[in-house]
């Protein structure tokens, strides 16, 4: 039983090979995809290791946001963490770009809606905590229009829609 379950399990230097030359056979973009993802969900741990390693500095509140209408004491490495939250959402959005272009064009559109989206989002932590409910919802409903009009088949008049909604 546990010779089966040992022979099972065991990789034979043949097929290190194959792995090694399906790796091999993988699209650049979708590699290029998988080290983005990587590498942005290495830098949501980063904030952690800082303040491990000098808490005095990390653990200090400070007021961060860029707008003069908002006011609100966060520890710095909450602020530091969240950013990176952003950058790791942008990041992965813009790995699914990335793999969907290879795909087709309208798959790229549907992705790259969001991918703009989550932009915006950052922006907006950046300007007030995301306060502004009220452009959320807008950029939202706007994401999802646009996003069913890359969808819908392709006609003359969807140039036009697009145009139509700014």
């Amino acid at each position: 039983m546990i010779l089966a379950l040992y022979r099972r399990w065991t990789i034979l230097p043949g097929q290190i090979l194959i792995l090694i030359n399906h790796v091999r056979r993988v699209p650049k973009p979708v590699k290029q995809a998988f080290i983005i993802v990587s590498a942005v969900h290495v830098l949501g741990e980063i904030p952690s290791i800082l303040r491990d390693a000098w808490p005095k500095y990390w653990t200090v509140q400070i007021d961060p946001y860029l707008s003069p209408w908002f006011s609100m004491k966060v520890e710095r490495v909450w602020y530091f963490k969240d950013i990176t939250d952003e950058i790791e959402q942008i990041g992965t959005y813009y790995a699914f770009c990335k793999i969907a272009l290879q795909y087709s064009v309208m798959a790229f559109l549907g992705i790259f809606i969001f991918f703009c989206y989550h932009i915006i989002d950052g922006l907006f932590y950046l300007w007030n905590f995301k306060q502004s409910h009220i452009i959320y919802w807008d950029l939202l409903w706007y994401a999802i229009v646009l996003q069913r009009i890359v969808i819908a088949p392709s006609k003359s008049d969807n140039l036009a829609k697009i145009k139509s909604l700014f």
